[in-house]
C-alpha cells in the first residue's frame, strides 16, 4: 500500500464512520475553498453552515495537529474534508516535512494543550488572504531556511534508461574535498529545499507539475521521474544549464556532463550493408544532420523526440521510428541472409513514415511510391437477422498491378510483389474513405462476419458513381463495371435535301449511338448499357450542349435529320458548337449562305422562245437560289400564270450547263401539254415520253434526253428502274398527287 494512503488510514482512526461519510461529501461537493501551505503545515477554510477555518499540521513535539472553528473542533466533517483534498492534490507530504522539522526543534517544556484559531475572517480580508494562500500554493514547495555553500553540498541531476528517466540526487563534500556517493534527494522534500537554488525550483516546479495531476498522490517527495516528450525538451535544457546534470553511460556509471545542443534537429537514417563475415546483410542507424553523422549504439541514448551522444541532448524527428532506433541505439542485431533481404526491406517499410532508408544497387528491389486507384465494388444486401436493406461497399486500391483490399490489408502499409515493393499512400486513401463517408456512406457492423463494413442506401449511387468515375476510380455495382464516357464525337452530313446530325460516344472499346443516348435520358436513366457489359455513364453535359441542334430534326431511321431549308438555323446553332464535324456540302452551304444578299430576278437564256414577265422573272430567280442552296421548292403561283414556261426556262439553263437529265412527273393529261410547251418555248430541250405501254423497259437510253416525261402511275411501276438514274431535277406538277404517302 502507497505510504499516502496507510498515513491517510491511520488518521481515520480518529474519525466517526458518520463523519467521515459527510466529510467525503464535502470534498466532492467542493466546499474546501482554500487549503495553501502556511507555518508548521497547511490552512485552509471550508464551507459549512458558514465559512469555518481548518488548519493541518504539526504541534511543537512533532505530532499531527488538526483544528476547526467549528463547535466540533478537531474531529468534525470539515478536518476530514480537508485532509482528503489535501491528499489528492499532494499535499501530505508538506505536513510530514512539518512534522519532522518540530521534532528537530522539540522544545524542554510541555507542549500546549491546543492550538487555538481565530474565527474566519471578514469576506474582505478572506478574499485577499484566499489570493495569498493560492499564489503560495502554486509554488507547491517549501522555501529553505537558510541554503548553504555550494561547494559543501549541491544537487545532481542523473539522466539515464530506462526511456528518459531523471533521477535528482544530492551530494555532500567529504573531508579529503571529494564528492561523497549521491544519494536519492525528494523534489519538495526538507533536504531538497535546503540545497534548491531559483534554478532548481523551476526544474522542480517542472518535474511535479508532470508527475502530480489526476487525483494522484505521494507521500514521499518523488525523485525519480519519467520525463514526458513534450515536456523533456525544455527541462533537459535547464538542467544542462546548472552544470549539474550528469548522463548515465551503464545501468551502475555515470558518464558524461550534460549539454543541451539547440541546433537543428537530427533525423533517422538507416542502411542496409553487408554483414561482415557473411554473405548476408544487417541494418544500420544513425542520427544525420548535415554534415554530422552519429552511428546508433549502446553509447547514444534515443527517446521519442530527444538523443543523447557524448553527453549532448537534442531533438529529433522521433514519432514512430522510435521503436525502431531504440533497439539499433541498444545493440540489437538486425540481420538477413541474402535470400531474405528483400523481405528485411518490406518489413521495414511497414512502418509507418519510415525515414530515409538506403540499400545497394546489387540487392536489386525498388521501391514504388504511386497514387493509388479506387476500386469500388457495391453489392445489394438483403434484410435477414444479420444484416439490414442496403448495398455493401468493398474498396480496393491498386498500385502498379497489384490491388489491395482496404478491409482486410488496413494494418499494412506496403506491399511486395517480386522485387518490387509499392509504398502505399494512407493519405490517400483516407482521402478515398472520407469521400465516400461524405457521399452518403457509413460504417456498420456486420454481425454474420464479424467485421466493419460500408454501407450505401440504394438512392445514394447513382449520384454518387459518375463524379467517381471521372476522377479515375474502377467502379463496379451489382456485378456490372461502370465506365465512364470517353471521346464523344458529332458530325453533320448532307443528303439529296436533308442535312443529318450523328454522334456517338466511346466507351472503351464500345461505341453508343446518339439515338440510344438519346432513349436513355428520356426513360430517365443516367447510364446506358454497353454491348460488351456493363453500363456507361451517359455524358449529359455533352448531349445538353447538342440539344438546341437535338430539339431541331427529327430522329429518322437512328439519326436526327433536318430538311434543308433549316440550313440558316442549323448555321447559327453550329457556330457556337466547334466540336461537331460537317461535311464539304453542308460547309459550302454555309460559305453561299454567308455571302448570299438576296433573291433576284433572273432573264432567260437567248436560246428560250419566248418573254418572261416580271413576276415570271422573279420566279426564274428564286429556283435559281434554289439550285445554288440544294434547296427544294415549290412553285405555287395561281393556274394560267406560266409555271410551266418557268420551268422550262430553267431547264434550258441547265442544257446550256451540261447538266444530266431531269424527270417530269405530271398527270396523264399534261403529258401531251408538256410535250407541246417544251416544243414551243425550249426547242432545243431533247424530250422523252416515258409512259405508256410502248415504253423502253431499260432505261439507258435517257442520258440521249434533256427532259424525260412520266406519268405517277409509271413511277410507281417502274420505282426500281428509276431509282438507279441520277437526275439532275425532279419536277413534280399538280404536287397534290403526293400529299399522300400511303398512294
Amino acid at each position: 500500500m502507497p505510504p499516502n494512503q496507510s498515513r491517510l488510514r491511520d488518521l481515520s482512526r480518529s474519525f466517526l464512520p458518520a463523519v467521515r461519510t459527510r466529510g467525503e461529501q464535502y470534498q466532492q461537493e467542493g466546499r474546501v475553498t482554500t487549503l495553501a501551505p502556511a507555518e508548521g503545515g497547511l490552512e485552509g477554510t471550508v464551507q459549512g453552515t458558514e465559512l469555518y477555518r481548518i488548519f493541518l499540521g504539526s504541534d511543537a513535539y512533532g505530532r499531527f495537529d488538526f483544528s476547526c472553528t467549528c463547535p466540533y473542533g478537531d474531529g468534525c466533517k470539515h478536518v476530514w474534508a480537508a485532509l482528503r483534498e489535501a491528499d489528492q492534490n499532494g499535499l501530505l507530504p508538506i505536513i510530514n516535512a512539518a512534522m519532522l522539522a518540530a521534532m528537530d526543534r522539540r522544545p524542554a517544556e510541555p507542549p500546549p494543550t491546543r492550538r487555538v484559531l481565530t474565527p474566519a475572517p471578514a469576506p474582505w480580508k478572506y478574499w485577499l488572504d484566499s489570493l495569498a494562500a493560492r499564489a503560495a500554493a502554486r509554488q507547491n514547495l517549501v522555501r529553505p531556511r537558510a541554503a548553504p555553500s555550494p561547494t559543501e553540498q549541491r544537487l545532481i541531476y542523473l539522466v539515464g534508461p530506462p526511456g528518459l528517466t531523471l533521477k535528482v540526487l544530492a551530494q555532500a563534500r567529504k573531508k579529503t574535498g571529494d564528492w561523497a556517493a549521491p544519494r536519492i534527494c525528494g523534489v519538495g522534500g526538507a533536504p531538497w529545499a535546503i540545497l534548491a537554488g531559483p534554478a532548481d525550483f523551476e526544474i522542480g516546479q517542472l518535474l511535479l507539475g508532470a508527475s502530480f495531476g489526476g487525483g494522484q498522490a505521494h507521500y514521499a517527495p518523488p525523485a525519480q521521474f519519467a520525463l514526458a516528450p513534450a515536456a523533456a525538451p525544455v527541462t533537459l535544457e535547464r538542467i544542462a544549464r546548472t552544470g549539474r546534470g550528469v548522463v548515465q553511460r551503464t545501468a551502475n556509471g555515470i558518464g558524461h556532463e550534460l549539454q543541451w545542443d539547440d541546433g537543428a534537429g537530427w533525423t533517422l537514417g538507416l542502411t542496409i550493408i553487408a554483414n561482415p563475415g557473411s554473405d548476408g546483410y544487417r541494418l544500420e542507424g544513425a542520427m544525420e544532420r548535415d554534415p554530422e553523422r552519429i552511428l546508433l549504439s549502446p553509447e547514444v541514448m534515443v527517446t521519442d523526440g530527444i538523443v543523447i551522444a557524448g553527453g549532448r541532448a537534442a531533438r529529433w524527428s522521433g514519432g514512430l521510428a522510435t521503436d525502431l532506433a531504440g533497439s539499433l541505439a541498444s545493440g540489437i542485431d538486425i540481420v538477413a541472409p541474402k535470400d531474405q533481404v528483400g523481405d528485411l526491406i518490406a518489413a521495414l517499410y511497414q512502418i509507418p513514415n519510415l525515414p530515409r532508408l538506403t540499400w545497394p544497387d546489387e540487392i536489386g528491389v525498388e521501391v514504388v511510391h504511386g497514387a493509388p486507384t479506387p476500386h469500388l465494388r457495391l453489392a445489394a444486401s438483403r434484410r435477414n437477422a444479420w444484416r439490414l436493406d442496403g448495398m455493401t461497399a468493398e474498396l480496393a486500391f491498386e498500385y502498379g498491378g497489384l490491388t489491395v483490399s482496404y478491409q482486410a490489408e488496413s494494418g499494412r502499409t506496403a506491399m511486395r510483389t517480386g522485387n518490387r515493393i509499392i509504398q502505399r499512400d494512407a493519405a490517400a486513401e483516407a482521402a478515398a474513405i472520407d469521400r465516400l463517408l461524405r457521399s452518403g456512406a457509413r460504417w456498420e457492423y456486420d454481425f454474420q462476419f464479424a467485421k466493419q463494413r460500408l454501407t450505401f442506401a440504394p438512392a445514394a449511387v447513382p449520384k454518387m458513381v459518375p463524379p467517381l468515375l471521372a476522377d479515375g476510380w474502377v467502379v463496379e455495382v451489382a456485378g456490372e463495371r461502370y465506365r465512364a464516357p470517353g471521346a464523344s464525337h458529332a458530325s453533320v452530313s448532307s443528303g439529296i435535301d436533308w442535312f443529318e446530325l450523328e454522334g456517338y460516344v466511346d466507351y472503351g472499346d464500345t461505341r453508343v449511338e446518339l439515338p440510344e443516348l438519346l432513349a436513355a435520358v428520356r426513360r430517365g436513366d443516367g447510364f446506358v448499357a454497353l454491348g460488351t457489359g456493363g453500363r456507361g455513364v451517359i455524358p449529359l453535359e455533352w448531349l445538353e450542349r447538342l440539344s438546341p441542334l437535338i430539339d431541331l430534326g427529327t430522329v429518322s431511321l437512328g439519326r436526327i435529320r433536318f430538311p434543308r431549308a433549316q440550313v440558316s438555323i442549323l448555321d447559327a446553332l453550329l457556330a457556337a458548337m466547334p466540336e461537331v464535324d460537317v461535311d464539304q456540302r453542308f460547309q459550302r452551304a454555309r460559305q453561299q449562305l454567308a455571302s448570299f444578299v438576296g433573291v433576284k430576278p433572273l432573264a432567260p437564256p437567248r436560246t428560250f422562245r419566248g418573254t418572261l414577265r416580271g413576276y415570271q422573272q422573279e420566279g426564274l430567280g428564286w429556283l435559281e437560289f434554289l439550285r445554288q442552296f440544294e434547296f427544294g421548292g415549290c412553285l405555287a403561283d395561281d393556274m394560267g400564270l406560266g409555271k410551266t414556261v418557268q420551268v422550262l426556262a430553267l431547264l434550258e439553263r441547265r442544257r446550256q450547263a451540261g447538266a444530266p437529265p431531269s424527270l417530269a412527273v405530271v398527270p396523264r393529261s399534261l403529258v401531251f401539254n408538256w410535250q407541246h410547251e417544251a416544243a414551243h418555248f425550249a426547242p432545243k430541250l431533247k424530250v422523252l415520253d416515258h409512259s405508256g405501254g410502248g415504253r423502253r423497259k431499260a432505261l439507258d437510253h435517257f442520258g440521249d434526253h434533256h427532259l424525260v416525261l412520266t406519268t405517277y402511275g409509271t413511277l410507281r411501276r417502274d420505282a426500281e428502274l428509276f431509282s438507279d438514274v441520277r437526275f439532275d431535277y425532279v419536277i413534280l406538277d399538280e404536287a397534290q398527287a403526293i400529299k399522300n404517302p400511303a398512294s
